[in-house]
């Protein structure tokens, strides 16, 4: 099989969210940079953080999470979204996949353009004139922020799942987060990265805030709530057939999720039962 068919078969599979992710970064990623040659102009896929240009280039908000700055950018930022995105998306599906990774790079960049503005806000004289230089020169590029969602969105509900480094090493899913956000948080004492480091923990938090909704630990506002369908279901009961309506939702409740999730964690997927798989894939694409 050659490599257009390769990636045909990998784009054509279904709840195949993460390898057409990775497909698309690799793919617009090198598109990025053939415009760069051609036309001398780096930034035009990146998120600027001057509000006048992201008024100017609206779709960067986009694009940088599809962009990467070198070869090793992109190459550590496929292996995490590949290899831990697999299992979130056995988890929860190809829908909840694309959401988490759009939703949480989108967040990530919002926080990076309102933080680097607030500190020209509040600062005055040089300072300030100093504060707006950066802000002048300052781009967001790369997929970690909305990949760093995936991964403390898994983490925080899958703490132990176990991976492998180089197939050798085992090391839970917590050590991974852990230390992603501690490289982060010392990052941003030392002023190194600034920019992007704030996009990590961002898109991370908003990660883990969107699969707390999902297991309804947080919940929307009333007025964005959906309202529980009415739907007719039959009993059985002392051999006859009764109808009864009943507003209800088939959702199950978040006791029992955890319950599948954390016997998935211990004893693995296929050791569910068939009732438990009915549950857990009637949340993956909710």
């Amino acid at each position: 099989m050659g490599l257009e068919q390769k990636i045909r078969y990998q784009w054509g599979k279904n709840n195949n969210a993460v390898a057409r992710l990775v497909l698309i970064n690799v793919a617009f990623t090198l598109f990025a940079w053939l415009m760069m040659w051609g036309i001398g102009n780096d930034s035009l896929f990146q998120l600027p953080a001057k509000l006048k240009l992201v008024m100017f280039r609206p779709y960067t908000l986009v694009t940088y999470m599809f962009s990467h700055a070198g070869i090793m950018h992109l190459l550590f930022n496929m292996l995490i979204l590949y290899f831990i995105g697999q299992s979130f998306e056995s988890l929860y599906g190809s829908k909840k996949t694309y959401k988490v990774y759009l939703y949480s790079g989108i967040f990530a960049g919002i926080a990076f353009v309102v933080i680097y503005n607030l500190q020209v806000l509040f600062e005055t004289g040089a300072a300030k004139d100093l504060a707006q230089v950066f802000v002048d020169r300052a781009f967001l590029v790369g997929a970690s922020g909305a990949i760093m969602g995936i991964v403390f969105a898994l983490a925080w509900k899958q703490p132990n799942l176990i991976f492998k480094l180089y197939g050798i090493f085992s090391i839970k899913l917590w050590w991974i987060a852990a230390a992603w956000a501690l490289l982060d948080i010392f990052g941003l004492m030392n002023n190194n990265n600034f920019g992007g480091r704030i996009a990590h923990l961002a898109g991370g938090s908003f990660g883990i805030l969107m699969i707390n909704f999902w297991h309804g630990s947080l919940a929307w506002p009333r007025f964005l709530q959906k309202k529980p369908l009415s739907k007719t279901f039959l009993i059985q009961k002392n051999n006859a057939n009764i109808f009864q309506k009943n507003n209800f939702t088939s959702r199950p409740s978040q006791a029992q999720v955890d319950e599948i999730l954390d016997k998935i964690n211990e004893k693995g997927y296929n050791n569910l039962t068939k009732q438990e798989k009915e549950l857990l894939f009637r949340i993956k694409d909710d």
